[in-house]
């Protein structure tokens, strides 16, 4: 019987890139933010790898509020193990080939004015 290899890969967390190791299984979470000049900006993550699939599985989120009111968003993505390293960001480093699964996002004060 084979067993399911770790998830490591490179998320992108306070400003930098992170390298990220999941065991089989496992979920790891992050957050950051707090106030800001206008507001305040919150974003964070949850990855899980489903070790029945090999599927690594990217939750992102944000909330912020400024001047022009609150907007949210979240993310749903996914990338088998074996296509972890298969992209690149902005940097040239080997980045997960995310695929998207679902996705929304909010602008509360464009939905008060009617948009």
């Amino acid at each position: 019987m084979n067993a399911q290899p770790n998830a490591r890969f490179m998320v992108w967390a306070n400003g930098d890139n992170v390298p990220i190791t999941l065991r089989p299984g496992q979920s790891l979470s992050w957050s950051g933010g707090g106030p800001c000049d206008e507001g305040y900006s919150n974003t964070g993550f949850t990855a899980e790898l489903d070790a029945s699939t090999g599927i690594v599985y990217l939750e992102n989120w944000y909330d912020a509020r400024d001047c022009d009111g609150r907007v949210t968003s979240e993310r749903r993505l996914q990338c088998h193990v074996m296509r972890l390293k298969a992209a690149q960001n902005g940097y040239g480093h080997p980045f997960p080939d995310w695929q998207d699964v679902d996705h929304s996002q909010r602008d509360y004060s464009a939905e008060a004015a009617g948009y």
